[in-house]
């Protein structure tokens, strides 16, 4: 049975660190070799990894982030039903109830509908793919983020990815009516992945056109297509802030 670690500590000149057990209650540790590792990634500290077993010698591979921030929405969404659950059998069921509808009534139900659409799109919805030599596979808007940071193409696309879901709530918060205007952010994180994308993409175009003339340089749709996750997200973020801009407007 695989179980989930935490890499601790890693010298890359001898290959060797330290893996602790992350669900192991006597918080065992695991020695780690390079020559265990199943990834071409290479190995970093803090990096979580499952751990094989093997005969003798566990094996290690990363966990993808990706599947992180999925687990951690369905922890969250299982916490959230217990919640639910636990409130309504108690006595303060009728007041938790009059929050809801309370809560519902502020945001409106266009808000939390686009919100729940472009959360979904955001993680799991095929956003674009990117093709390299003819080579590529279709990636979430999440992924594409967190690629970009490690490249350096959008440092501040997965913050501004992760403030665009709490936007939702902000008109909760702050009673000002622009505050609605935060409703206009997942639109935004969307605009600025397509760009950062397109930059990065611009600059391999230009040094593939030097490299094999700039008539036999691959045109821009060689390299990227959009998927069904890109259109859902754009009309999402679309629909979400023209209704946080109307409601400014109104300041209801």
């Amino acid at each position: 049975m695989e179980q989930r670690g935490k890499l601790l500590t890693y010298d890359a000149a001898t290959g060797n660190g330290l893996v602790a057990l992350i669900d192991d209650a006597s918080t065992s540790k695991l020695p780690f070799a390079i020559d265990a590792w199943h990834s071409a990634e290479p190995p970093r500290v803090g990096m979580v990894v499952d751990v094989i077993p093997g005969n003798g010698t566990p094996g290690f591979r990363p966990v993808a982030e990706a599947d992180l921030v999925k687990e951690k929405l369905g922890h969250l969404g299982q916490q959230w039903t217990r919640t639910v659950e636990q409130t309504l059998a108690g006595d303060s069921a009728r007041l938790a109830t009059s929050k809801a509808a309370s809560v519902s009534a502020r945001l409106g139900k266009t808000a939390l509908a686009g919100y729940a659409v472009y959360a979904g799109a955001t993680v799991f919805a095929n956003f674009a793919t990117v093709r390299v030599m003819g080579m590529g596979s279709g990636t979430t808007l999440y992924d594409l983020s967190t690629v970009l940071a490690q490249t350096g193409g959008g440092s501040g696309l997965r913050f501004l990815l992760w403030l665009s879901y709490a936007s939702l709530a902000l008109p909760l918060v702050w009673t000002d009516r622009k505050a609605w205007l935060a409703h206009c952010m997942p639109l935004a994180a969307v605009l600025l992945c397509l760009y950062s994308v397109k930059s990065a993409l611009s600059n391999l175009q230009q040094r593939m056109g030097q490299l094999l003339g700039a008539g036999n340089a691959p045109s821009f749709s060689d390299f990227l297509s959009f998927g069904a996750g890109f259109w859902v997200c754009l009309l999402a973020g679309a629909v979400l802030a023209i209704h946080g801009v109307v409601n400014a407007r109104r300041a209801i």
